[in-house]
């Protein structure tokens, strides 16, 4: 049986809990930090105070599961892509591949010209579509329609490279509600300071 897919109803939410590492953080230095208007001031107030947030551990392991099943690293590749999310402002999925690639955060060897973190990025893009089904219970991907809002199909199976470009090219990193959510914030446990961030990957109307 076929499955149908509409491309701008697809949205992952994505929520990673950071250690803030470098300099101890007072209680003064927190408040300051939390006092800042918006998510992306904070994390910009971290790393201009030479503060650094390391990954720690995803909210839904389920999620993590699912990523490490795409690839090992995928889990930390988008932790990063988060932090390069609020940092610097940058919103298309494509533009989040361009700073990956130019700051080699895993330390890949780019040398030979293999595309790690492309390779890597689309296949997670093309799962969040299929809901990971294809990776995970061993459906065809040739079942599936995927079309765009005006009802063009943007999936065929004779074109899986078209496919997987058009993803990278409308995918968008967005920030929720954090009124409706609590994150964003330094928080304290046992002396050591965590923040955690959530986002949402969409596709552009």
């Amino acid at each position: 049986m076929s499955k149908t897919v509409i491309l701008s109803k697809v949205k992952k939410a994505i929520t990673v809990t950071y250690k803030v590492t470098g300099n101890s953080l007072c209680a003064s230095a927190i408040s300051k930090i939390n006092d800042m208007r918006s998510i992306k001031h904070r994390i910009k107030g971290l790393c201009t105070g030479g503060y650094h947030l390391q990954y720690v551990y995803y909210t839904n392991l389920d999620l993590k599961n699912n990523l490490i099943m795409v690839d090992s690293f995928l889990p930390e590749i988008l932790a990063y892509a988060v932090i390069y999310y609020y940092c610097n402002g940058v919103l298309n999925m494509a533009d989040i591949l361009k700073q990956l690639i130019a700051l080699n955060p895993l330390q890949y060897n780019q040398s030979l010209g293999h595309k790690f973190y492309e390779r890597k990025i689309k296949s997670f893009l093309s799962e969040i579509v299929l809901g990971f089904t294809h990776t995970l219970k061993g459906s065809s991907i040739n079942d599936w329609n995927v079309f765009d809002k005006d009802g063009r199909a943007v999936y065929s199976p004779y074109s899986p490279n078209l496919f997987e470009e058009y993803l990278l090219q409308t995918a968008k990193i967005v920030t929720p509600n954090s009124g409706r959510y609590s994150f964003g914030t330094v928080i304290t446990k046992n002396d050591e300071q965590f923040m955690t961030l959530k986002v949402e990957i969409g596709f552009m109307e």
